[in-house]
């Protein structure tokens, strides 16, 4: 009886390592789990804690050049790569600057957030998803000591 259950604990533990959809979170402490057909487990966030780095891997499509996202919890920005000849529009509202940006902070323009990218912060920097894209946690992960920490992302609405 006790080989039956630990048999099937095991088979569980397998079980959800393995056909992750899209977006979900594969890398797991003991090594990565695998993905759907089509996918990969891709390196997608560089989490910064405590000074640690914490790498955060997803199913993402195969052949997919993901460029890697640095979100700092520690000071609470994200690293959004940003086209530096629009930084010094000024701004007080978003109606101040140009389609898909937005008023960072209430003071420059800057594009709104890219497909994939991290909107966990928007109250913070106050510039949103861009244009057909919306925010919702894709998956969650667990840092050190156990915390669940939701990844929140950019993505397309469903169909």
């Amino acid at each position: 009886m006790k080989i039956l259950i630990f048999l099937s604990l095991c088979a569980t533990a397998v079980l959800g390592c393995s056909n992750l959809s899209k977006l979900e979170a594969c890398n797991k402490p003991k090594g990565d789990c695998s993905c759907q057909a089509g996918l990969s487990c891709v390196l997608t966030k560089e989490l910064k804690l405590n000074g640690d780095q914490i790498p955060v891997k997803q199913c993402m499509p195969d052949h997919m050049v993901v460029k890697v996202e640095k979100v700092d919890l520690d000071n609470q920005v994200a690293d959004e790569p940003r086209n530096k000849r629009w930084l010094f529009n000024k701004c007080t509202t978003e109606a101040d600057c140009m389609g898909n940006f937005c008023c960072a902070f209430s003071k420059r323009c800057a594009p709104k957030l890219a497909e994939y990218f991290t909107c966990f912060f928007v109250g913070t920097h106050q510039c949103d998803c861009g244009y057909g894209l919306t925010c919702k946690v894709t998956t969650t992960i667990t840092l050190p000591l156990g915390i669940l920490f939701p990844i929140k992302q950019c993505v397309k609405p469903a169909a």
